[in-house]
């Protein structure tokens, strides 16, 4: 996570390997070690590339938490989730699939959903909640800009009737049916659940993957989310996302039946 990172703020600052490299004044290897994990900047260089880059304040104490987590086999701690990895993988896979069981996915999530007390994770105070909007918004633009991107999205039916009893459900089903006009393939699992399993997202990269953009899956159960490259367990969980298409109806199928 910490390498990703890393690679994530790069991007982010709009710079290749050697337009990095010639600004913190090292060797492309350099660069491309740290992204990949076969070395590590000190503490204090990670606060001069944070100036460099032009990072905020949130981002620079994000990055020097998964430096102090860096060596754990699991990142796990009382932070709420944020996954900023995904905004990069959200703009460069073509084939993105999620699952969501219990909330509106976050590409998904209109400004009073994701501020909804209902929702809203209790650790999160109003600069965390502001943060992650923030990103959800750069995430949503990202993604919508896409052409060409097959997008697949399973919710469980938890999340309608969850939905159904917020004041701002009326819009939020608006902005899903939105998306749907745009080519996004929505998609409820109505309950009882056939399988038993967390939320995850897909990234599949269209044709032969390469070593810069393999396939992954990423998931979360509570204070915890985890990147998995391993192709046994991405057989595992793209044969569920099959069985999910297979069983599940479209969200206007859904919502025109109730």
């Amino acid at each position: 996570m910490f390498a990703k990172e890393l690679q994530v703020m790069r991007l982010e600052a709009g710079l290749s390997i050697a337009e990095a490299a010639n600004l913190l004044g090292m060797k492309d290897d350099g660069i491309r070690k740290w992204e990949k994990g076969e070395s590590t900047p000190r503490e204090l260089a990670i606060e001069g590339l944070c100036n460099r880059y032009e990072a905020g304040e949130a981002q620079r104490k994000y990055l020097l938490w998964l430096y102090a987590q860096r060596d754990s086999p699991d990142i796990v701690s009382t932070h709420i989730h944020e996954p900023r990895p995904l905004f990069i993988a959200e703009q460069y896979y073509q084939r993105i699939y999620k699952h969501e069981l219990l909330f509106v996915p976050g590409v998904l999530q209109i400004e009073d959903y994701h501020r909804a007390p209902e929702i809203s994770d209790p650790r999160a105070g109003e600069g965390d909640l502001e943060r992650v909007w923030d990103l959800r918004v750069r995430r949503q633009k990202a993604l919508q800009a896409r052409r060409g991107a097959n997008i697949k999205i399973v919710m469980g039916e938890g999340v309608l009737l969850g939905l159904n009893r917020l004041p701002c459900a009326t819009q939020q089903i608006e902005h899903m049916l939105k998306m749907v006009h745009r080519g996004w393939d929505l998609r409820v699992e109505r309950l009882p659940y056939g399988l038993m399993y967390t939320g995850f997202d897909l990234f599949l990269p269209t044709g032969q993957s390469t070593p810069d953009m393999p396939p992954f899956t990423y998931y979360e159960v509570p204070d915890k989310f985890e990147y998995v490259e391993s192709p046994q367990r991405l057989r595992e969980y793209k044969s569920m996302f099959d069985h999910l298409m297979n069983t599940s109806v479209s969200l206007e199928e859904y919502l025109n039946a109730d």
